[in-house]
């Protein structure tokens, strides 16, 4: 079936488009729109070893526009302690001159005034007295003035370290920029040359902004899921540098490549710009990639899907309407397949009611057979009811190990420190699920901040 709910208020405003940020993991994914993704342990669940993805790292333009921003405050800031240093060093020198001057003045002056000494010697050792003092302060002065030659020297060398990391800066900034305009104008082959172009200047751009950090892949990266396939794993990721739904292949989990764009076209009913936290899911030798994207006549988010024979795609979706979308709850996100161990096929998402001052809501439905549709109602697995958790639930995993379900989730603000990952126990894909007394996976702790959006594989 095909869940599509309408209004029963009036649509709210929405927050506009969520901002590009990053930050930096050594593998899989955090969720975000983007949201931060750092480092964190994967727990296996048993033999099998199902892991939880962690963060493919990555740099995001925005984060790289407010460092440009910042990088060039400094310059500035730089260049006028130089001037300042320069003028402090220039007046110190002159009156070093100065005084050296009436030193020498002094000096001959005493020795023409012992050729006329009146014999009691007075006056000559006054002026000695005062010749000595003159000279301490002209050793005081030329130490002051090597401090300050110091100082101007370091914050020369500074002024030159800004400046690279200016360049730096600039450069991988450049480079996503022109993949955006490669994006934008259908030159696929073009965005991902022109990123693979700057990938280790954002690399270095990195260790600028988070020293001692490192990526295996320093881009823009957001919601990513993975799946393996002829023989390599997938990662795809919401629309962002390398298109609307980015991918990107590994053999080994670490060394990532780009492939291109999965999705090159969105159905009539869709709004570009807009497609998040896609997910893919093989069936027969035919891969089905769930996404969500702008409903245009709603203006909410809604979930479709689209097929290809191969896992980089190109995907096509041939819908007239999502599939999934339930507007009377504010929309729907975060699509997230699962396939039980009988073979069944299910479905979770999230539900947005947050945005129109409710809460949001996770739940789960079987799918056809044609994975292209619902069999049955949807089942609501559950909602807000920790403190931790504010008022959003969302980016539903599940996992099946030892006969349970375990159902990881997103909650909280994702672009807070407070943006963690929880999990539930359930009885099956669709529920009845219970939360343990504690039941955070992942929270803020060390330079890890706001991890959120893991997805099983």
């Amino acid at each position: 079936m095909t869940v599509t709910e309408s209004h029963d208020r009036s649509p709210q405003p929405e927050p506009a488009g969520r901002p590009l940020t990053g930050d930096t993991a050594k593998r899989g994914s955090w969720r975000s729109r983007p949201r931060p993704r750092p480092d964190a342990p994967v727990k296996p669940l048993h033999r099998r070893a199902v892991a939880v993805v962690c963060a493919v790292a990555l740099v995001a333009q925005a984060a790289l526009t407010v460092q440009l921003v910042r990088a060039r405050s400094t310059r500035a800031g730089v260049d006028e302690e130089l001037t300042s240093i320069q003028q402090q060093l220039d007046e110190l020198n002159g009156e070093l001159a100065a005084t050296g001057d009436r030193l020498s003045a002094m000096r001959t002056d005493l020795a023409d005034r012992h050729a006329d000494s009146d014999g009691t010697g007075r006056s000559l050792e006054l002026r000695q007295i005062e010749i000595t003092e003159l000279a301490g302060a002209v050793e005081r002065m030329g130490g002051r003035s090597a401090a300050v030659k110091d100082a101007l020297s370091r914050a020369s060398t500074a002024d030159k370290e800004q400046v690279r990391e200016l360049l730096l800066l600039t450069k991988c900034l450049n480079g996503i920029k022109q993949a955006n305009l490669s994006v934008a104008t259908g030159r696929a082959g073009d965005t991902v040359a022109a990123l693979r172009a700057v990938s280790d200047i954002c690399q270095q751009t990195l260790q600028i902004m988070s020293p001692g950090t490192s990526a295996d892949f320093p881009f823009d990266f957001a919601d990513p899921s993975v799946i393996y396939g002829n023989g390599k794993y997938y990662a795809y990721a919401t629309n962002g540098g390398g298109g609307k739904v980015q991918v990107i292949s590994s053999t080994d989990l670490a060394k990532w490549e780009w492939v291109g764009e999965a999705l090159t076209s969105l159905p009539r009913w869709a709004v570009p710009g807009y497609t998040w936290a896609p997910a893919v899911m093989s069936k027969d030798n035919t891969y089905y990639l769930y996404y969500t994207a702008r409903h245009a006549a709603s203006g909410r988010q809604c979930i479709s899907v689209a097929v290809s024979t191969k896992p980089a795609g190109p995907f096509v979706d041939t819908s007239n309407a999502p599939f999934v979308c339930q507007l009377n709850r504010a929309g729907s996100i975060d699509p997230s397949p699962f396939v039980a161990s009988d073979g069944s096929f299910y479905m979770l998402w999230k539900s947005e009611g947050e945005v129109v001052g409710g809460s949001s809501r996770i739940w789960s439905a079987k799918l056809a057979e044609d994975l292209k549709s619902l069999d049955g109602e949807p089942a609501e697995l559950f909602g807000v009811d920790r403190i931790w958790e504010g008022r959003t639930v969302e980016a539903p995993s599940m996992a099946e190990a030892n006969d349970k379900f375990y159902l990881f989730y997103s909650a909280n603000r994702w672009d807070t420190a407070d943006y963690a990952t929880g999990y539930a126990v359930c009885a099956s894909p669709t529920g009845p699920c219970v939360k343990p007394a504690d039941n955070v996976f992942l929270a803020s702790h060390d330079d890890l901040s706001g991890p959120g959006g893991a997805e099983v594989f």
